[in-house]
């Protein structure tokens, strides 16, 4: 039985990642904490294989194949995502997944702090006896959403930068009659109040960096 995990990243170009950052962290430091996160979250999610079945499948943008492969490594499977919005994005991820055989299919970010390895394994293991798992952001959006099934209107027409998007996700999952987990509410890291909410600064400074990092954005003060 195949099942997977996909995993949306950007390649961690300074200036194209983590923007709405920049005006506090500056774009190199901006870069780092993203590729920060991300090459937490495919620890966690090496970690949670460990103990659940699932190919491990990362969606980026930005750089090339050759490029990601570079950054995270050999072991995973690269697929460029899709043009348009993160809904047609995830849509595609999904097709694609279900086309290709698979039973189960669990879609994260890449800025989840919060995300552990346990709550993978709860995801993919929720739906032996769930139709779909979601994990709600503290923003209104979610961080998490998996299916047994392809189910387009999940990714239809929804206005992803809503307070309401979960709300709106969980609406249509139970017009669908999916049988549905709701996983741990977690926070994203995307907003400069993100970033001191999760005391992001001693988080990551002490461990990853130093003040060289932000002198790009101290500099233009």
């Amino acid at each position: 039985m195949l099942n997977r995990l996909i995993v949306f990243t950007k390649y961690p170009i300074a200036g194209r990642v983590k923007t709405r950052l920049v005006p506090l962290l500056g774009t190199e430091a901006s870069a780092k904490l993203h590729r920060i996160l991300t090459e937490l979250t495919i620890h966690k999610a090496v970690s949670a294989k460990a103990s659940s079945d699932f190919d491990i499948e990362t969606h980026f943008c930005e750089g090339s194949y050759r490029l990601m492969r570079q950054w995270l490594g050999p072991s995973f499977r690269y697929r460029r995502q899709t043009e348009g919005d993160l809904g047609q994005k995830m849509l595609y991820a999904f097709k694609v997944a279900f086309d290709e055989g698979c039973k189960k299919v669990v879609l994260i970010g890449s800025d989840i702090p919060g995300l552990t390895p346990q709550i993978l394994s709860q995801a993919f293991q929720a739906l032996d006896d769930h139709d779909a798992v979601i994990g709600p952001a503290i923003d209104g959006g979610y961080y998490l959403i998996g299916t047994t099934g392809f189910h387009p209107m999940l990714f239809h027409n929804i206005s992803w930068s809503a307070f309401d998007v979960f709300e709106e996700t969980v609406h249509r999952l139970s017009s669908l009659a999916l049988k549905t987990k709701i996983a741990p509410v977690l926070s994203d890291l995307d907003r400069p109040s993100d970033f001191f909410k999760l005391e992001a600064l001693s988080l990551f400074g002490n461990m990853y960096f130093d003040k060289n990092d932000f002198r790009d954005h101290t500099d233009s003060e």
